[in-house]
């Protein structure tokens, strides 16, 4: 007996460049809520808001409240301090 395959799993089959080529089905099993994937470029062109000169001028001016978290790890949690 042959299961006939739905429209649906056709598209959790097919790579994507949005996930590093991978094929969404494949991307659920192997790192949603597993481990961390890093993909490059996902959206080819697309560029920042503003520049990090800019970026870093706005931080610095005196009517902006900007702040810097840091996060410190143990082995029973995770905490964010503000600076």
């Amino acid at each position: 007996m042959t299961t006939k395959k739905s429209k649906q799993d056709d598209v959790l089959s097919i790579a994507t460049p949005l996930l590093g080529g991978l094929s969404p089905e494949l991307f659920m099993k192997k790192h949603w809520q597993k481990k961390p994937l890093l993909i490059r470029q996902a959206v080819p062109g697309v560029k920042p808001p503003i520049d990090r000169a800019a970026l870093f001028e706005l931080a610095a001016s005196e009517d902006v409240e900007s702040r810097r978290s840091f996060i410190q790890r143990n082995a029973r949690d995770v905490r964010f301090l503000d600076l």
